[in-house]
């Protein structure tokens, strides 16, 4: 009888112990069919904004297991930086999006192309000696937060624009009703739900910023969890009873690809959250309804086909599910992605693209840039640097990954260089038998059990 009690008190304690969903990655079968549209309808251009965050979107899906080449997008980078106006006369966020491209492939950003170009300062806190970084508007002190929170990179203490500089003016566009816009005094879903991802990393953080607000000259004194404790109560207003939300009046799937990147910014679970269940439906709920039969993911219900733009957001907001419930760190959160050992002497191959003529540039189209949406962080311490080995471990669908990596650190200013050395291992379906044995041990527990009843 104690025998059997205590199999099945082991087994039960296997099974409670378990993480989420480890026996086959959550959402693997739609964003294998998304990727799949993706490639098939769309021409890879490595620079062009559906390209890298589609790149982007597969780099931080776990069950997508990929890691792609980034010589293409640095020699795109190295060409475009021949040129006068180098990424863009007037859109940060096209160095934004490239260096979460990069980092996400394992390519540091502040030394890409043969670490010659720095994006990180040239698009971030030394933008402002080119083009204000709000040239394109409120979508460029959003995105340079979010870059420089990704890699934890440091400001040094001459930057044309501090960290604070970028909050205090990000913070000063709050609308009266808690949210953000690119235009009117209504906050957009949108452009709010970003405000959030950028500021979620200091969410605990006790500082008070005061600053002018510009919509009505009120004089602010508050906290970053303020501001996004009143981003997130006008998002849980704004939802709708399908679960969804909607941008300047049209209900869309990269509304609801944004709102579920913000909940998972601040490590909360849109799925399971109170405060976004509307009508029996969760934001997640929402966005598989885009789901269509090709693969990808419709802009609006009435669509019956797939939209690049919707099915990379929607991409990137399942990826992002996929990591919370793998106890992984968020899509923006880029230190988890080891950096490459950058190759000596070798040459980037051509990019066909015609650099430095007349054509407009194409219009930016993903969360949430200059575009009409939907869319959608020193001192100057003395340069010292110290090896320093890391370890982790990853379990996505039934895989177990153990990492290992030696990175020389510069300890000034807390950024990491290529590493010495990068090894994994991997162990299938280490997790599935757990619950074999979990599943094992209750069958024997029970057993023993019925025998001492006899």
């Amino acid at each position: 009888m104690r025998k059997g009690i205590l199999i099945a008190g082991i087994s039960a304690a296997l099974l409670l112990g378990m993480p989420r969903f480890v026996c086959g990655a959550s959402y693997e079968q739609e964003l294998s069919d998304a990727a799949a549209w993706h490639r098939q309808h769309e021409q890879d251009k490595p620079g062009a904004s559906e390209t890298d965050w589609f790149t982007f979107a597969v780099e931080r899906a776990p069950s997508l297991q990929e890691q792609g080449d980034p010589a293409a997008l640095e020699a795109y980078v190295a060409q475009k930086y021949q040129t006068a106006q180098k990424l863009s006369p007037a859109k940060a966020t096209e160095w934004h999006r490239i260096s979460l491209t990069l980092r996400a492939m394992g390519v540091d950003p502040a030394g890409c192309a043969d670490g010659t170009i720095d994006l990180i300062a040239d698009g971030t806190y030394n933008r402002g000696n080119t083009a204000a970084l709000d040239r394109q508007g409120l979508t460029g002190w959003i995105w340079a937060l979010i870059t420089l929170h990704s890699g934890a990179y440091a400001v040094p203490a001459n930057a044309h624009d501090t960290e604070a500089d970028m909050i205090r003016q990000l913070l000063s566009r709050q609308l009266p009703d808690g949210g953000f816009a690119l235009a009117g005094t209504s906050g957009d879903v949108d452009v709010t739900a970003s405000v959030v991802a950028a500021l979620a990393p200091l969410y605990e953080a006790d500082r008070v910023y005061t600053y002018t607000r510009r919509s009505d000259g009120a004089a602010c004194a508050v906290t970053i969890r303020q501001v996004v404790d009143a981003c997130m109560e006008l998002l849980s207003e704004r939802q709708l009873e399908s679960g969804g939300f909607a941008s300047y009046g049209t209900e869309n799937a990269e509304s609801a690809a944004q709102v579920i990147l913000a909940l998972l910014s601040l490590g909360r679970d849109p799925r399971l959250d109170a405060a976004f269940q509307a009508g029996g439906h969760s934001p997640v709920d929402a966005l598989l309804a885009y789901r269509r039969q090709d693969g990808g993911f419709a802009h609006i219900a009435s669509q019956t086909g797939s939209n690049v733009i919707a099915t990379n957001q929607c991409m990137l907001a399942l990826a992002g599910l996929q990591r919370l419930d793998a106890g992984m760190q968020s899509v923006y959160e880029l230190t988890d992605v080891p950096l490459r050992q950058e190759p000596e002497h070798t040459a980037p191959p051509t990019v066909t693209e015609s650099i430095g003529t007349d054509a407009p540039e194409p219009e930016e189209t993903m969360p949430p840039e200059e575009t009409d949406i939907p869319a959608q962080t020193s001192d100057d311490a003395e340069e010292t640097t110290a090896v320093q080995t890391t370890a982790r471990t990853e379990s996505v669908g039934g895989t177990v990954t153990a990492y290992t990596q030696t990175q020389v650190v510069n300890t000034g200013t807390g950024i990491r260089t290529a590493p010495a050395e990068a090894t994994e291992q991997s162990h299938p379906a280490v997790t599935c038998s757990w619950w074999v044995l979990g599943l094992v041990c209750m069958a024997l527990g029970g057993c023993m059990l019925w025998e001492k009843k006899e």
